[in-house]
């Protein structure tokens, strides 16, 4: 983003909030194995897990491999070597930063309850209005019900623009639905969960 606010960190943080997937997308090689594989290819059947039949189906390895390479992180036979953790860097980043890597990664959250229920997201950083010359941005937490097509709209934005035409409806969103002219310089920390009556 251009605005100073807006790190690098921040594609991690929306990634992870609004796909559900913990995971490491900055694309460097010697990130966190687990984590870019989970960014790469979802979580596997136990929470912190890893979808070994799809990282091994994407990298045309076997699942034992995949399997081997989490278990075996530590010894140096078990590694993955230098090709491999380049192509998982890729596919992590990837995830996060073209429309079809976005498009995959929300999938499973556009067939859940949130898509189907609606939803609540919670922001925290700096923001606030503008009004009349004078800032009244700083930084707090807001909470904010989400109608499912409120939902689709956000995941179509995300998939579409990324970070920047994420965080360009979320300003439309709040402007419209919760305190106009509000804006963003930066955020911190994002949720996206089921709504309160839940």
């Amino acid at each position: 983003m251009d605005k100073p606010g807006f790190t690098p960190d921040l594609r991690q943080t929306l990634f992870g909030a609004l796909t559900g997937r913990a995971g490491d997308v900055t694309g460097r090689p010697d990130g966190d194995l687990r984590g870019m594989l989970q960014a790469a290819f979802g979580e596997g059947r136990r929470p912190g897990g890893v979808d070994t039949r799809s990282a091994a189906q994407g990298l045309g390895v076997t699942q034992r491999t995949v399997q081997r390479w989490l278990a075996g992180a530590d010894r140096q036979r078990h590694q993955a070597n230098p090709q491999h953790l380049k192509a998982i860097a890729s596919r992590a980043r990837q995830a996060a930063s073209t429309q079809r890597g976005r498009r995959t990664s929300v999938a499973d959250v556009r067939q859940g309850p949130l898509a189907r229920r609606g939803a609540r997201l919670s922001v925290r950083g700096v923001q606030g209005p503008i009004r009349a010359g004078t800032d009244y941005r700083r930084l707090r937490r807001v909470d904010v019900e989400l109608q499912p097509e409120d939902v689709d709209a956000l995941l179509s934005a995300y998939e579409r623009g990324g970070d920047r035409a994420f965080v360009s409806w979320l300003e439309g969103h709040m402007d419209q639905e919760y305190v106009a002219d509000w804006g963003f310089e930066s955020i911190a920390d994002l949720e996206l969960r089921g709504p309160a009556s839940e």
